[in-house]
């Protein structure tokens, strides 16, 4: 997340130019984006973050309306990566955290020339400042920029940073970015795919999120979300185990969940106990401990008895979650009973009626 500046909440002429609820919105949602100042739209998951206010949460449609007012005021530069909406606030750089995880990286950047040019009628000649990346006004960049093609896709942008070099392309299109690498060039030398490009391809949001609510130490079973300290050590641990897949991504995400659910049919059987914490559990790989297919060293492969496949797990858990979440439809949908003030009030007259019998007594003795 990034720091908010006082003068610039309460009298910056752009967010006054929103309406009221915008305005009393706008610093949560603000400090609900990531090291680089970039928040994922996905308007129903923002409006879980707002569960505590109860009755008075916003709903999906207000949070999206919202956001329409801060892109159309320049607070936000919203662009789209793989069908997915994302935005970047407008903000001073030296107001970001210095330090970004794993998950801060594994974010989309957004496309540099419209990016660039969004800035640059906000803030002029000052635009650097405001860039999230340090490296944004290098003679390097700004030549590179004008070298290379117009029509990039926003799903392939333009590598940011360093800038976009040409050396590893030449003769043979766009050469490859020079910075973090996010863009992977088609000149006859490219740069192999970055871990943070591959996080993002495979979907580690979604795997992370089914990891953790198949962990016996997690208690929340309809969570969309979870803490930003067990998402960054599961990416680490993702991470470290694509070693074994060759760095396939995916399908180290595929071995920790089932390993996970091993363990959690261990627990539920009672041979194991579960104990510590979920981060310590990517953090120390205590996954590698448990086998999906194999109950323990050197046992045979279950065969007689088919156990469920991952996928037939998950499709479990997705239709448990489902029938949960019409039981909870029902309930708030339910009529209230006409007669429980009724009920209540008879209740309230027989206990006054029965304290009024033990004051008479206690007079009488």
């Amino acid at each position: 997340m990034a720091v908010i500046e006082t003068e610039g909440l309460f009298k910056g002429k752009r967010l006054r130019r929103c309406s009221p609820m915008a305005r009393w919105y706008w610093p949560y949602l603000f400090l609900l984006s990531n090291g680089f100042a970039r928040i994922e739209l996905d308007y129903e998951c923002i409006a879980d973050e707002f569960g505590s206010f109860r009755g008075a949460a916003p709903t999906v449609e207000d949070i999206a309306q919202a956001f329409v007012q801060y892109r159309e005021h320049h607070l936000i530069f919203v662009y789209v990566v793989n069908g997915q909406e994302w935005g970047q606030w407008d903000t001073r750089r030296s107001l970001l955290k210095e330090y970004k995880t794993a998950g801060d990286k594994s974010s989309p950047k957004p496309p540099e020339c419209e990016y660039r040019h969004w800035l640059i009628e906000q803030h002029g000649e000052e635009w650097p400042a405001f860039h999230w990346n340090g490296c944004a006004n290098s003679e390097t960049l700004e030549q590179n920029l004008t070298k290379s093609q117009p029509n990039v896709p926003q799903e392939s942008a333009l590598g940011v940073g360093g800038g976009v070099g040409v050396g590893g392309g030449i003769g043979g299109g766009i050469g490859t970015g020079v910075d973090e690498g996010n863009y992977q060039g088609r000149g006859k030398n490219p740069d192999p795919v970055t871990p943070e490009e591959q996080l993002q391809r495979f979907g580690g949001h979604e795997w992370c999120v089914k990891t953790v609510k198949a962990h016996p130490l997690w208690k929340n079973p309809d969570a969309v979300d979870v803490p930003a300290t067990v998402s960054n050590a599961y990416i680490e641990a993702v991470e470290v185990e694509a070693k074994r897949f060759n760095g396939n991504l995916e399908l180290a995400a595929q071995d920790i969940l089932a390993r996970t659910l091993a363990f959690a049919r261990k627990v539920k059987a009672g041979t194991e106990k579960a104990f510590g914490t979920v981060v310590g559990y990517f953090k120390g790989a205590i996954y590698n401990n448990y086998q999906p297919e194999i109950e323990d060293a050197g046992a045979k492969p279950k065969a007689a008895i088919r156990e469920m496949t991952v996928e037939e797990e998950l499709a479990l858990i997705e239709a448990n979650e489902q029938k949960r979440e019409e039981r909870r439809k029902k309930a708030l949908e339910a009529p209230i009973d006409p007669t429980i003030d009724a009920r209540r009030e008879s209740v309230r007259a027989g206990m006054e009626k029965v304290l009024a019998d033990i004051n008479k007594r206690a007079v009488g003795l």
